[in-house]
């Protein structure tokens, strides 16, 4: 017996008809009949009288469906139980949070997972910092307690031996969310905005508007520094010196930053034709034995950046 049998049996009861309980149960009709016929077959009686043109229950299906209203009415008085039981051992976690994050979860997804975790653990203090993955790594052996902070970091797959090595070494763990490719953006105002299929060799003499190493959040370096290129720790700078057509940008394609750059009103770049083309692996760093709050936040990372 299946708790989704006891359910069918009442829908039954209430549209008294095979095909209305199906459609308000979201199957078909036949896979409702053959559930009630195994129903019927383990208690060893008939349920329903089907020498009846209408849904009509036998004497026996009768006390069958009153003991299944019981049995559904305590399932559910057991499932709000736990679900309060949990709830009341998150909000019992206390403790702090260490985010350290490349500028590219920064401004993109961070503040709705922030928000989204401290909800389910509202006792938790968050603390956040902006760190490149090499920074990081770096600081690593200062924090504490260790158990209790992730780094959120993006680095370009070929460097991936040597982060996942120095990792290893700080009896650390990398966990890979998912590759991503680099874009390129302009303003409005460029001349490449409404262009397609635009080549490197265009781009050779154009300054470029870069982040610097401490953010971590990577460009794309087609050539040596510019004297006009811009590079920057802040996110405002870097989008603003873009929206006034300063220089061209090229950032992660992370959930939300698409939406965060054509809000302000930016263009991205067609297509170039790159042969060299840069992906980046998005992930992040914990303990070798995270805290029950690291673990929870990794939940929402997870739900928001693997899809």
């Amino acid at each position: 017996m299946r708790i989704e049998q006891l359910e069918y049996l009442i829908m039954l009861k209430e549209k008294k008809s095979l095909n209305e309980a199906a459609k308000n149960l979201y199957i078909s009709h036949q896979a409702l009949g053959k559930s009630i016929k195994s129903l019927e077959s383990e208690l060893g009686v008939d349920i329903l009288d089907r020498s009846s043109k209408s849904c009509v229950f036998t004497q026996e299906g009768e006390v069958i469906l009153e003991s299944a209203k019981r049995l559904l009415k305590e399932y559910h008085r057991l499932l709000n139980k736990l679900k309060q039981m949990e709830i009341c051992q998150k909000n019992i976690l206390i403790g702090e949070l260490y985010i350290y994050s490349s500028m590219i979860f920064s401004m993109s997804v961070l503040p709705d997972i922030i928000d989204n975790f401290r909800q389910e653990v509202p006792n938790v203090r968050v603390l956040h910092k902006n760190c490149g993955v090499k920074n990081f790594l770096k600081e690593i052996n200062q924090i504490t307690p260790k158990n209790n902070f992730i780094g959120l970091v993006s680095f370009p797959v070929e460097d991936y031996g040597a982060i996942s090595e120095n990792v290893e070494k700080l009896g650390c763990i990398l966990n890979i969310l998912r590759e991503s490719k680099l874009e390129f953006f302009c303003s409005k105002k460029s001349k490449f905005a409404n262009m397609k299929n635009v080549s490197v060799n265009m781009l050779l003499n154009e300054p470029m508007v870069r982040f610097s190493d401490v953010s971590n959040v990577h460009t794309f370096d087609i050539h040596s520094h510019n004297s006009q290129d811009i590079t920057t720790t802040s996110y405002e700078v870097f989008l603003n010196s873009i929206i006034e057509n300063k220089g061209i940008g090229r950032l992660c394609d992370i959930a939300g930053m698409r939406n965060s750059l054509f809000y302000h009103d930016i263009d991205m770049i067609a297509k170039i034709d790159v042969e060299d083309e840069i992906i980046h692996y998005l992930g992040y760093i914990t303990c070798d034995a995270p805290s029950e709050i690291v673990k929870i936040f990794a939940k929402y990372l997870d739900e928001y950046i693997v899809k």
